[in-house]
């Protein structure tokens, strides 16, 4: 079973959170999930996040940061479609010193059909299996090499592991969308086969975000993921990436 506790808060509005209260969860569990008794417009979404930093701007975002996550024909941004997202951090493709610390996924109109899942996967159990399996030296190679992801005309190289003061930070992707490159064999090798253990072994939790839920995620401690949903399911969700976060974001591993 993942390690993984979600702290569920229940508010009036977005206007009732207590920032204190948030910051506590996402420092301590690394995830936290807000329902609303009264719908959240876009304006509420834009200015509950700026309270944790600065929103990031997108190529496929409105003036506010905000992105539409709909069913789509472009395939080159895979949340602008309804097939599975696999697991991956945002902000990979951004130029390495540039990060994405927390991102918030507020659902506007859930699939009526129960597809379009949300799955999480926790840092520290990625580094627990490894270790588990004997295939630390895998954390060492990735931490001490940088990978390279282009997609159209971004491209970044960066560390798939990164350890800043005591807390460790993961980047990572691999789906059809954009194009990876490795300097060396050994490093190829090494992502290759995280990527199978991710996808095959390593423990998650799965649920469907209600109408007016909001999932706020630590980036850098979890990966994240989407089944595929009905492509005329209507299914309607707001994100917002946010960086320079005075969080203490990352996930704690000895």
């Amino acid at each position: 079973m993942a390690g993984i506790n979600l702290e569920f808060m229940e508010l009036n509005t977005l206007d009732d959170v207590r920032i204190s209260d948030v910051t506590k969860s996402i420092s301590a569990r690394g995830a936290c999930l807000i329902r609303t008794r009264k719908n959240t417009s876009d304006y509420n979404l834009s200015q509950f996040s700026k309270k944790f930093g600065k929103i990031v701007m997108h190529p496929k975002s409105s003036l506010d940061g905000i992105v539409k996550i709909k069913s789509g024909e472009n395939k080159t941004y895979l949340s602008q479609s309804n097939e599975e997202h696999p697991f991956h951090t945002d902000g990979t493709y951004l130029e390495e010193g540039n990060s994405i610390d927390l991102v918030a996924l507020h659902c506007v109109k859930p699939c009526p059909d129960g597809g379009g899942l949300n799955k999480i996967m926790s840092g520290t159990d990625i580094f627990n299996h490894l270790k588990k399996i004997k295939q630390t030296s895998i954390i060492e190679i990735l931490s001490e090499n940088s990978v390279g992801f282009s997609r159209e005309s971004q491209k970044s190289f960066r560390k798939i592991f990164k350890k800043e003061n005591d807390k460790w930070k993961i980047s990572f992707r691999l789906d059809s969308a954009g194009d990876i490159t490795f300097p060396s064999k050994e490093v190829e090798s090494a992502y290759n086969t995280l990527a199978k253990i991710i996808h095959n072994d390593v423990s998650y939790i799965e649920f469907g975000l209600r109408e007016d839920e909001i999932l706020l995620l630590d980036n850098s401690a979890y990966l994240h993921s989407r089944t595929n949903y009905s492509f005329n399911s209507h299914r309607l969700i707001n994100r917002v990436q946010i960086t320079d976060t005075a969080i203490d974001v990352g996930f704690e591993y000895e």
